[in-house]
């Protein structure tokens, strides 16, 4: 049987390159989530409301400051695109591929293998996106986390074209993930399933349905196979175009004197993410709105110093979503039932 695994373009080499030590927002040895440690970890995070206060403060800055990532490491095409991936090993490597032979649940179970709780996050590459964050997590909580994403797979019903190209051929080996991912669920048998995913899905020839049918569908597909699970979405990227770019590096490379020039309110998908919204309420999926932790009204390019997204704008990179760990470890325990602990 195929075995689900994360995938990405054709174009990444097969080499994980984890951010350099330059590239770091704490040090090894003072980062009090590096054990076993949760109310020292949770109270070392930023609140949702010191981060609502960081994007407001970043609107009046005008020359680049020194970042974290820096400019040159997400300029490059290899560390910048990857900024983002997860932490290193078999599950990881087979993601730099575009369809290569997929690794075990075991191969991605990426933290307490014997836990006597699981976590499961699925998705495309948004799911990656979350998967550092969520190690760290799982190590506080000492639950098991499994890794099911497939870049490029959106987690929606209805065969897709390959790498969610428009245009491009159908794309079987998404539909044998989506397959796979409900089998793995069975066996599992989580008590949460947490999915990220792009809210544009590019049906190949022949497919129909919309983004609220579609996900519908899939959502109660992972339901169905993981009945006792709590099920979490984590909507809303921001997507943002910026001038004269269409990524936030060219668009800093280009204006360091007046990096003001790169605030730009996000892209609307409001269609896309309003049928998603609705899907999510249909089949009783909890929904977490992660825009406020980029954006406001605008969204500016570097925030307490540090640029929110890798290379190509699409994905928050690990630096920015570390900085983010508490507000999604709030966000995540506030949902009923998520049966998520937070140190009281």
């Amino acid at each position: 049987m195929f075995r689900r695994i994360s995938l990405i373009a054709l174009s990444l080499a097969a080499t994980f390159i984890p951010l350099s030590a330059s590239d770091v927002s704490v040090a090894a040895g003072s980062d009090p989530c590096a054990t076993y440690n949760p109310h020292a970890c949770f109270a070392a995070q930023v609140t949702s409301s010191q981060v609502t206060a960081a994007i407001s403060a970043a609107h009046s800055l005008r020359s680049l400051p020194t970042t974290n990532p820096t400019l040159s490491f997400l300029s490059n095409v290899k560390t910048g695109t990857r900024s983002y991936f997860m932490p290193a090993g078999r599950c990881a490597q087979d993601a730099l591929q575009t369809d290569g032979s997929p690794p075990s649940i075991a191969d991605c179970t990426l933290v307490n293998p014997k836990g006597a709780h699981t976590v499961v996050l699925t998705g495309d590459s948004r799911a990656v996106m979350w998967t550092t964050d969520l190690v760290t997590l799982a190590r506080q909580w000492q639950w098991r986390l499994v890794v099911l994403a497939k870049p490029g797979c959106v987690a929606m019903s209805g065969s897709i074209t390959h790498l969610n190209t428009p245009g491009g051929p159908a794309w079987t080996a998404c539909d044998k993930f989506h397959t796979a991912v409900a089998s793995d669920l069975q066996q599992l048998n989580p008590e949460l399933v947490i999915i990220a995913s792009n809210p544009v899905q590019s049906l190949a020839p022949g497919q129909s349905g919309n983004a609220y049918s579609n996900s519908l569908s899939y959502f109660t597909s992972l339901k169905t196979a993981a009945p006792r699970a709590t099920v979490i979405q984590l909507n809303n990227m921001p997507n943002v175009r910026w001038p004269g770019s269409l990524n936030p590096v060219g668009c800093l490379s280009m204006h360091k004197s007046a990096i003001n020039v790169c605030d730009k309110a996000p892209v609307s998908q409001g269609t896309a993410n309003s049928l998603i919204a609705s899907a999510d309420a249909a089949a009783s999926v909890s929904s977490i709105n992660i825009e406020p932790w980029v954006c406001d009204s605008t969204c500016p390019p570097v925030i307490s110093g540090m640029i929110p997204y890798d290379r190509d704008g699409m994905h928050l990179n690990n630096v920015y979503s570390g900085w983010l760990l508490g507000v999604l470890w709030s966000a995540l325990a506030a949902v009923p039932h998520s049966g998520v602990p937070t140190p009281s």
